[in-house]
């Protein structure tokens, strides 16, 4: 019965007799599943526009050989890994020059470093092999005062599912991840593999493989939400065994595949009442890091949680209005400029690019502890409506609630140094730009691209802050909510901006704030490219 239904009905659920679109549902989700399998390629670099092979877009910025623009293109198969490359590709709809000298997020961030001996209008400090000296990430706490040891190389051929941490990475973190790994001595990806971005970082998972390939990915969370215990409902047998422990008596209720999810204490019927612990039981469970104990029992790391932090962000700068500063400041997520308005998507605000005096910056030149970004999922851990009937229903609102409403969270950071030559002197800018892009679901990832304003959401079209959502800090201590959106399948991008302006003779010059990320750095297309973000629903259906 379930294969008829796959070839009567269309993806969308719609009888395909009656239809517009024809395609059924079983040859629709086939090609998703090889184009997730397969989709994604190494940048290929190209200065002659006549080599373009049915590229869609120009994709054009850069320098090669200090003349030349670049032509950011597909090259060689990755088999399934999706890079930045791919994404800026699909997320900039075509070429995106901006700002000062006409230049972009390419060759400020990603291109290699453009030095002043070439004697253009302008010089750089680009590149993985020197942003990492700016960037710094890790699954673990670091302070400024010992940054330098969780360098984060990011180059253009990084894979896309690396920037996901936290409880969204999934199979794409190892065990020994969190942390740097190779450091490449090049800008561009080597061709014998020995120095590339595939291996420069993977995020932290107690029990994670190192997948990046795209369906894989996809197919490891659906077993982590529906048969591990990852997601968030569980079958609350009525006939289930107790065990006491500490003077309690806790519920003992199992995953799908026999292995126990979670000891409940239930003194009352209230669930706010209810104490959870989900302990190691075998099979692919790992310790929590914390060595959290209950009796005889650790719990796991590989388990429901329903507020989660994401990796910790440093990123450190050497300017401001044009002057090398005495000390670098250092800057992280969780310290902004403010709690409310747009100063909440500021790490420094210049207000005015006219005057110098009255900017505020929540940078620190020491001290600095590195901070995340907190997400909440939709599910509270203590709600009765996480418990089922059966393990039939437990897999299946699992099943849903990874498609449309678990939290998928990419964090990209990047600097974007450039300075401009004059005649009367240098101006310098020094900005630095960290994109967060927030989905609900597998399915929300189509809509991973700019709303109406910074942080709107593509469905809701608002922020959401009518609910707590994604949360962080300002630089006086105070909550900052991000806000969050209750529709399923919805995506949204934000960013923090470190804002910079160029001073020459005591006269503005060009400048970088927020709204110039916003407007004219980022595009108007979707971070997922179309070939998979168009044909995500059949996943979901």
């Amino acid at each position: 019965d379930s294969l008829k239904r796959m070839v009567t009905y269309n993806a969308y659920g719609q009888p395909r007799s009656q239809a517009t679109y024809k395609v059924s549902y079983l040859d629709h989700l086939l090609f998703t599943l090889i184009a997730s399998y397969d989709f994604g390629f190494k940048t290929r670099l190209e200065t002659d526009e006549n080599n373009r092979s049915g590229e869609p877009y120009t994709n054009a910025s850069g320098y090669p050989d200090f003349g030349y623009e670049y032509f950011h293109w597909h090259g060689v198969s990755t088999g399934g890994i999706l890079t930045v490359n791919d994404c800026l590709y699909s997320l900039t709809s075509g070429e995106k020059n901006a700002i000062v000298a006409d230049v972009g997020a390419y060759e400020l961030s990603l291109d290699p470093t453009l030095p002043k001996e070439a004697g253009k209008a302008y010089y750089t400090a680009s590149g993985r092999t020197i942003q990492c000296n700016y960037i710094f990430r890790s699954s673990f706490e670091f302070t400024s005062e010992n940054a330098s040891n969780y360098k984060f190389p990011m180059g253009y051929d990084f894979p896309s599912l690396a920037l996901l941490s936290g409880f969204s990475a999934g199979d794409v973190g190892i065990p020994n991840g969190g942390k740097a790994g190779i450091m490449p001595a090049q800008d561009l990806t080597g061709e014998d593999e020995s120095n590339n971005d595939y291996r420069t970082y993977y995020p932290y998972v107690g029990n994670g493989l190192g997948e990046l390939n795209t369906g894989r990915w996809v197919m490891g969370w659906i077993a982590r939400a529906c048969w591990e215990g990852e997601g968030p409902y569980y079958y609350a047998d009525p006939n289930a065994p107790t065990r006491e422990i500490d003077g309690k008596t806790y519920y003992v209720y199992f995953r799908p595949d026999g292995r126990i999810y979670a000891l409940v204490y239930k003194p009352s019927s209230n669930p706010q009442d209810w104490e959870y612990f989900y302990p190691v039981d075998g099979g692919n469970d790992v310790r929590d890091a914390s060595n959290t104990q209950l009796g005889s029992y650790y719990l796991r790391g590989n388990r429901y949680r329903a507020v989660w932090e994401t990796d910790k962000i440093m990123l450190k700068a050497e300017w401001a209005n044009s002057d090398e500063l005495s000390q670098p400041l250092y800057y992280t997520l969780n310290r902004v400029v403010g709690s409310s308005g747009l100063d909440k998507y500021r790490l420094r605000k210049i207000n005015g690019p006219e005057n110098t005096s009255d900017d505020e910056d929540a940078g620190l030149t020491s001290g600095l502890v590195a901070g995340g970004l907190t997400f909440r999922e939709k599910i509270p851990e203590k709600s009765s409506l996480r418990e089922c009937r059966s393990q039939e229903e437990a897999m299946f609102r699992n099943f849903q609630w990874l498609i449309l409403e678990k939290k998928i969270v990419f964090i990209m950071p990047m600097r974007s140094y450039i300075t401009v030559l004059d005649l009367n002197g240098d101006v310098t800018l020094d900005p630095l730009a960290v994109a967060v892009l927030e989905a609900n679901g597998i399915i929300g990832m189509k809509n991973l691209k700019k709303g109406n304003n910074v942080g709107y959401w593509n469905i809701k079209g608002n922020e959401g802050t009518d609910v707590i959502g994604c949360t962080g800090k300002d630089k006086d201590g105070n909550t900052v909510n991000y806000g969050d959106s209750y529709e399923l399948g919805d995506g949204r991008i934000f960013v923090l901006v470190r804002e910079d302006a160029g001073y020459l003779l005591g006269l503005a010059g060009s400048y970088v704030d927020l709204n110039t990320i916003w407007d004219e750095i980022l595009g108007a297309g979707a971070v997922t490219p179309p070939i998979l973000a168009h044909n995500l629903d059949p996943i979901a259906r």
